[in-house]
């Protein structure tokens, strides 16, 4: 019996030191990563603006509604979304809205009709912050 429990432990052991080594710079298929080579996360679904009355007068926003491809996030995963815009820099870390969704409303003061608004979108999880994706809008 001990010769078989033996010959077993050296069987497995044979078997385990053939395995190869894991290369992480072949693992890309996660969005939350900053090397991912997937298909787009970001969907851009519209742009208007949005009248915000506050005391002393009136704001309009231009607002970039957008959405995650949630099929290609792993099953109940928490994250928001970076937002950057390209020409001044100026962003934020947003939530969904509404919340527990994979859609998301970035606003901005002052727009411009007719120009352009090109905005970075990265996953953002963990203060950690995916591969980011241009998205633009007019008004």
């Amino acid at each position: 019996m001990k010769r078989t429990v033996t010959y077993l432990c050296i069987a497995l052991l044979a078997c385990a030191c053939g395995k190869g080594e894991l290369d992480p710079g072949t693992l890309t298929s996660n969005p939350f990563d900053a090397d991912y080579d997937g298909p787009p996360v970001f969907v851009y679904d519209s742009t208007y603006t949005q009248t915000v009355t506050i005391p002393g007068g009136v704001i309009v926003n231009q607002v970039i509604a957008f959405h995650v491809k949630g099929e290609l996030l792993p099953a109940n995963t928490g994250y928001s979304v970076q937002v950057v815009e390209t020409v001044t820099g100026a962003g934020a870390v947003i939530n969904p809205d509404p919340p527990n969704s994979h859609s998301f409303k970035y606003s901005r003061a002052n727009p411009v009709l007719g120009a352009p608004l090109c905005v970075k979108l990265a996953l953002y999880n963990n203060a950690d912050t995916a591969r980011p994706e241009e998205v633009c809008a007019s008004l």
